[in-house]
């Protein structure tokens, strides 16, 4: 609409100026050659724009004529440049569909109408992988570097490839270039730091890892936190030989991430290995409130070596009163109690742990338990079998695997800060086979000492068998056998106790002399076979019972037992 109004104010303004040349009129005189022209002005100007259309008309030709053959070779790369990208538009296509042939049909196309194009090595490259042909794939890409807007294409085509055929140290070359090439790309750094941190080198990672965080390719929060983990990770690598080294860096990590079990354990080992319990314990006292964990409590208990029991139960109920509720700090508890010997205590917050969740840990903890107050093997066997079947407790996971240890990169997948404390999945339901109740849980009772009754008379036989088997077990005892008749042995003890075999024994004296006399045949017919048969016999008098000892020499003489 501008347009069309501008048109026509100039129409306007051209019908004007006529008008107004009109009515004032004049004379133009041209000599040229003895040649005299006179024309008017209005009919001057006329033929004056007539002369300069027909000059622009005739420039216009010439320069036609000259630029035809540029104009004919144009047209036909025209067409051509329009035949390749059609042919790299259907090869990128049938790169993505998977579709082999035609994605190498259209690679040759393009190649031969674009043989300068950029995007025609990447259609290569892309195709010969397609084929599972490595080697145009890496020529394709080594093409690329030497081309500056594609070079940084080719480096990742050439990552990859050495990252799909196992070569790390290749893989790792040309992730650093890339990095030296443009250092706030994501790819570059990420895949440097994978590298890195697989192969240990911890400082390098954290130089990597400031580098992407400086690019914003890392956020705040998660830049804190890796940073924490490879700045652990290398204070374990010092703490044995450069404590000074590892304590500056857990402390750092601890403070970046104050809930990492890790650094809040190095931190607390080796300030208390320095001479410095106070501040470990604490760091340590900081983390067991957001995350209780063993090893925290194991490092708090080295912060103060050789420590009574009742001093260390008086430390840990300190270091779990900022998260009582936790499973690990009544574990912490009862192990505490049981060092300090508070049996009840620790057997009645164990049972309350073991009705709740009868986790492995805690059925072994019943096990130590009963071997350590009563030293009953029966019920100690029973809570170890128990132990086998509970599901098991927390321990450290990554994609998958466990482990005792924490560690600061996945196994499988070289993650950074893939391990996670937590339950593993359990093939069998958590109380399958594995039934808690009350009466396991409650003290055993001291068993009861058995009544002692009075023996009968003890034969010569029944006095040579007592008197091997207590050779047997006491080979320093002196053993005097005879084969005469013996005085019925008694303890003194059940003589009190019971006194009717005693006083049926004096009722009877001619039946007992009878009854000696018969033994004494019978121990002489035993003496004489060469091979006697052995014969059990049960002891005349209780274990602990001595028997009367002999009056003198003129008594018949006896088997003493003890």
């Amino acid at each position: 609409m501008i347009r069309i109004l501008i048109f026509i104010a100039l129409i306007f303004a051209l019908s004007m100026g006529y008008a107004w040349l009109a009515d004032r009129p004049g004379t133009v005189i041209i000599n040229w050659l003895d040649t005299e022209i006179e024309l008017s002005v209005l009919v001057g100007i006329n033929v004056l724009m007539a002369i300069l259309v027909a000059g622009i008309i005739t420039w216009g030709i010439i320069r036609g004529i000259f630029r035809t053959p540029d104009a004919v070779r144009g047209f036909f790369q025209a067409r051509r440049r329009d035949k390749g990208y059609e042919a790299l538009s259907r090869g990128f296509i049938a790169v993505g569909a998977g579709d082999r042939a035609l994605a190498l049909k259209a690679s040759k196309t393009s190649r031969k109408f674009l043989p300068d194009d950029s995007m025609t090595l990447m259609l290569e490259a892309q195709s010969a992988q397609l084929s599972d042909d490595s080697d145009s794939a890496r020529a394709a890409f080594e093409a690329m570097l030497e081309r500056p807007e594609t070079r940084l294409l080719g480096l990742r085509g050439l990552f990859m490839e050495a990252q799909r055929h196992g070569e790390a140290e290749a893989a790792r070359h040309f992730a650093e270039e890339a990095v030296k090439a443009a250092p706030a790309i994501a790819w570059a750094g990420k895949a440097l730091m994978g590298h890195q941190i697989t192969d240990g080198d911890w400082s390098g990672a954290l130089q990597t890892l400031t580098g992407q965080g400086n690019a914003k390719h890392i956020d705040k929060k998660t830049l804190r936190r890796q940073r924490a983990v490879l700045l652990t990770a290398q204070g374990l690598e010092l703490e044995a030989g450069e404590p000074e080294k590892a304590r500056a860096l857990a402390l750092e990590a601890h403070r970046l991430a104050s809930d990492l079990v890790p650094a809040a354990a190095l931190a607390g080992r080796v300030l208390g290995r320095l001479g410095d319990p106070r501040k470990a314990a604490k760091i340590i006292e900081t983390t067991w409130k957001k995350a209780p964990h063993p090893d925290l409590l194991d490092a708090y208990e080295k912060t103060k070596p050789g420590e009574s029991g009742r001093e260390r139960l008086r430390r840990v109920r300190h270091l779990v009163k900022t998260n009582p509720d936790d499973r690990e700090s009544r574990l912490a508890i009862i192990g505490a109690q049981m060092v300090a010997q508070n049996w009840s205590e620790a057997r009645a917050l164990l049972g309350k742990t073991l009705m709740e969740a009868p986790t492995r840990q805690a059925c072994e903890l019943m096990a130590r338990l009963e071997q350590d107050e009563s030293g009953n093997d029966g019920r100690v066997r029973e809570w170890l079998s128990r132990a086998l079947k509970a599901p098991r407790d927390k321990t450290w996971i990554a994609d998958g695997v466990e482990s005792e240890q924490w560690a600061p990169v996945s196994p499988v997948t070289g993650a950074l800060d893939a391990f996670e404390w937590k339950a593993p999945l359990e093939a069998l339901s958590a109380d399958d086979g594995l039934i808690i109740d009350e009466a396991m849980l409650t003290a055993p009772k001291p068993a009861a000492e058995p009544a002692m009754t009075a023996p009968e008379t003890a034969t010569a036989e029944e006095t040579v068998a007592d008197a091997e088997i207590i050779e047997d077990n006491k080979p320093s005892e002196e053993i005097t056998l005879s084969a005469e008749p013996t005085e019925p042995v008694t303890s003194p003890s059940s003589e009190a106790s019971t006194s009717e075999p005693a006083e049926e024994t004096d009722a009877k004296p001619e039946e007992a002399g009878k009854a000696e006399d018969d033994t004494s045949a019978e121990a002489t017919a035993a003496d004489e076979p060469d091979e006697p048969q052995p014969v059990e016999f049960p002891l005349p008098h209780a274990p602990d019972d001595p028997g009367p000892a002999p009056s003198g020499d003129d008594e018949p003489k006896r088997a003493r037992l003890f």
